[in-house]
Protein backbone atom coordinates (compact mmCIF):
# COMPACT_ATOMS: atom_id res chain seq x y z
CA UNK A 1 0.00 0.00 0.00
CA UNK A 2 1.27 3.45 -0.79
CA UNK A 3 2.92 5.56 1.87
CA UNK A 4 1.04 8.61 0.63
CA UNK A 5 -2.35 7.01 1.31
CA UNK A 6 -1.34 6.06 4.85
CA UNK A 7 0.01 9.56 5.55
CA UNK A 8 -3.21 11.13 4.28
CA UNK A 9 -5.33 8.74 6.34
CA UNK A 10 -3.49 9.72 9.53
CA UNK A 11 -3.73 13.43 8.61
CA UNK A 12 -7.51 13.08 8.20
CA UNK A 13 -7.69 12.02 11.84
CA UNK A 14 -5.40 14.71 13.23
CA UNK A 15 -8.31 16.51 14.94
CA UNK A 16 -10.05 13.35 16.18
CA UNK A 17 -11.32 13.21 19.73
CA UNK A 18 -9.39 10.90 22.08
CA UNK A 19 -12.16 8.30 21.76
CA UNK A 20 -12.11 8.49 17.94
CA UNK A 21 -8.30 8.32 17.92
CA UNK A 22 -8.40 5.19 20.06
CA UNK A 23 -10.81 3.47 17.67
CA UNK A 24 -8.75 4.60 14.65
CA UNK A 25 -5.45 3.37 16.10
CA UNK A 26 -7.02 0.11 17.27
CA UNK A 27 -8.32 -0.58 13.75
CA UNK A 28 -4.91 0.19 12.20
CA UNK A 29 -3.20 -2.07 14.75
CA UNK A 30 -5.59 -4.93 13.96
CA UNK A 31 -5.02 -4.34 10.23
CA UNK A 32 -1.23 -4.41 10.63
CA UNK A 33 -1.41 -7.58 12.72
CA UNK A 34 -3.63 -9.27 10.15
CA UNK A 35 -1.30 -8.31 7.29
CA UNK A 36 1.76 -9.49 9.21
CA UNK A 37 0.13 -12.89 9.72
CA UNK A 38 -0.99 -13.08 6.11
CA UNK A 39 2.43 -12.10 4.82
CA UNK A 40 4.12 -14.81 6.86
CA UNK A 41 5.39 -17.79 4.89
CA UNK A 42 2.19 -19.76 5.44
CA UNK A 43 -0.02 -16.82 4.51
CA UNK A 44 1.81 -16.15 1.26
CA UNK A 45 1.45 -19.79 0.31
CA UNK A 46 -2.34 -19.50 0.70
CA UNK A 47 -2.46 -16.38 -1.47
CA UNK A 48 -4.65 -14.57 1.05
CA UNK A 49 -4.29 -10.86 1.70
CA UNK A 50 -6.80 -8.65 3.50
CA UNK A 51 -10.39 -9.62 4.23
CA UNK A 52 -13.82 -9.19 2.72
CA UNK A 53 -16.14 -6.66 4.33
CA UNK A 54 -19.67 -7.82 4.99
CA UNK A 55 -22.60 -6.00 3.36
CA UNK A 56 -23.78 -5.08 6.87
CA UNK A 57 -20.45 -3.44 7.65
CA UNK A 58 -20.47 -1.52 4.35
CA UNK A 59 -24.04 -0.35 4.98
CA UNK A 60 -22.85 1.27 8.21
CA UNK A 61 -20.19 3.37 6.47
CA UNK A 62 -20.69 7.06 5.78
CA UNK A 63 -20.23 8.31 2.20
CA UNK A 64 -16.80 9.71 3.11
CA UNK A 65 -15.73 6.34 4.50
CA UNK A 66 -16.89 4.57 1.34
CA UNK A 67 -14.88 7.06 -0.73
CA UNK A 68 -11.81 6.42 1.43
CA UNK A 69 -12.30 2.68 1.00
CA UNK A 70 -12.41 3.15 -2.77
CA UNK A 71 -9.20 5.22 -2.60
CA UNK A 72 -7.55 2.44 -0.60
CA UNK A 73 -8.65 -0.17 -3.14
CA UNK A 74 -7.34 1.89 -6.04
CA UNK A 75 -4.07 2.61 -4.24
CA UNK A 76 -3.56 -1.06 -3.44
CA UNK A 77 -4.19 -1.98 -7.08
CA UNK A 78 -1.94 0.80 -8.37
CA UNK A 79 -4.80 2.67 -10.07
CA UNK A 80 -5.18 6.42 -10.44
CA UNK A 81 -8.40 8.31 -9.76
CA UNK A 82 -9.41 7.75 -13.40
CA UNK A 83 -9.10 3.98 -12.92
CA UNK A 84 -6.02 3.78 -15.15
CA UNK A 85 -3.00 1.75 -14.09
CA UNK A 86 -0.33 4.01 -12.55
CA UNK A 87 3.19 3.79 -13.91
CA UNK A 88 5.79 2.75 -11.34
CA UNK A 89 8.50 5.37 -10.91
Amino acid sequence: MGDQYVKEEFRRHRDATPQQALVFLNEWTQYCTMLAKQLSTSGIAKGVLGRQLSPEMLDGFADEQLHQLLELKMESEGLGEDGEQQKKQ
